[in-house]
């Protein structure tokens, strides 16, 4: 292109589920990605956010992944509520309020991709397998 500009790229295609891993239709929206994480966060800074919004009986699934590369987190977690109900009103309660030990970064509350605890147990499983790495 003119000027060294370059095209915008197209849209980018979902890759297939790995190992052939079917991921079920949810009906209704139970698992929540918690976006904005601050990077030294460990999964227990993100069960002591969650404790301050809802109760410990409304989630049975909580993942802050860790890439190999490096000793913080991805910057997410996702949390599987027990039902439709609790997720939403998680979302609705934590959406824009600081996490916990935080000044600045405000928690983003958005419906996951993968639905489900056995769809997200599944690729938590497999991504560790695939890695040889620990959750923290």
């Amino acid at each position: 292109l003119r000027d060294g500009l370059r095209a915008r790229p197209g849209p980018r295609k979902l890759a297939a589920p790995p190992s052939g891993l079917a991921r079920p239709k949810a009906t209704a929206m139970a698992t929540v990605m918690l976006r904005r994480l601050p990077r030294k966060c460990l999964p227990w800074d993100v069960v002591a956010t969650l404790d301050r919004f809802v109760d410990r009986q409304a989630y049975d699934f909580v993942c802050v992944p860790h890439s190999d590369s490096s000793p913080f987190n991805m910057g997410f977690a996702i949390v599987n509520f027990v039902d439709a109900s609790a997720a939403q009103a998680a979302i609705d309660k934590m959406e824009g309020h600081l996490w916990e030990g935080s000044t600045s970064a405000r928690i983003n509350a958005r419906k996951g991709r993968v639905q489900g605890l056995g769809a997200n147990l599944s690729l938590w499983k497999e991504a560790q397998e695939r890695n040889g790495a620990t959750q923290r």
